[in-house]
């Protein structure tokens, strides 16, 4: 948990690690129960599994062998933000994003405006996204919903089109932000990874942290 929260980028790897316990713990039994597995062999054997662990749950290699379907994830964040205080922060356009884009936002251009516009993220070093998102619900301070594609990538791509909606909810202590996402294609080791990370709702912590931090609270 520890390893987890300090270097974020290997969390699947310390999950993986974590699957491959029960094998590791049986491997130790069996050595001492009188087995004449070496030490060597144990170590050898154990880094083996937590290898292919990595590689069939965190690394995506089994997603391409099973059938896909549409998925739905909610989350749930708190703020006491109000929610027009909240909503230029999560409700990014191209007439707010030199204000309110994040570190990540290249550029955020309109196709049509007030309907449709072109987002540009620098994901990592290496990774950089560039997605169509259409407009579907405008309600601010209330609502927001968008159908989003993945120009970059392949048609079918895993994760590459959907929609998403944000409900802000004023509350007495702030706002309550309701977020679901849901994609045209999922695999079910990529639904998983996502239930167990709660990866979704950490991306909204996240955001709505920066608003906090910025808003003064």
């Amino acid at each position: 948990m520890t390893i987890a929260l300090l270097f974020p980028t290997i969390r699947t790897a310390t999950e993986s690690v974590a699957f491959s316990l029960p094998i590791i713990c049986i491997y130790l039994a069996v050595g001492k129960s009188g087995s004449n597995f070496s030490e060597f062999f144990f170590v050898v054997v154990a880094m083996m599994f937590c290898q292919l662990t990595f590689s069939v749950y965190g690394g995506g290699w089994l997603d391409r062998f099973l059938p896909v379907r549409k998925k739905t994830f909610h989350s749930n964040v708190r703020t006491r933000l109000t929610p027009d205080e909240l909503w230029p922060f999560l409700v990014v356009t191209p007439d707010t994003v030199d204000a309110y884009g994040d570190e990540n936002t290249v550029s955020i251009e309109w196709v049509k405006p007030g309907e449709s516009f072109v987002e540009i993220s620098q994901i990592d070093d290496l990774t950089r996204v560039e997605e169509l998102q259409t407009i579907e619900q405008f309600e601010p301070d209330a609502q927001f919903g968008v159908r989003f594609k993945a120009l970059s990538a392949k048609e079918g791509t895993i994760g590459s089109s959907g929609t998403m909606e944000r409900k802000f909810t004023e509350t007495p202590y702030g706002t309550d932000l309701r977020t679901t996402r849901s994609f045209d294609q999922m695999s079910p080791t990529a639904s998983f990874r996502m239930w167990l990370d709660d990866g979704f709702a950490r991306f909204d912590d996240k955001y709505v942290l920066r608003a906090e931090k910025m808003s003064g609270l």
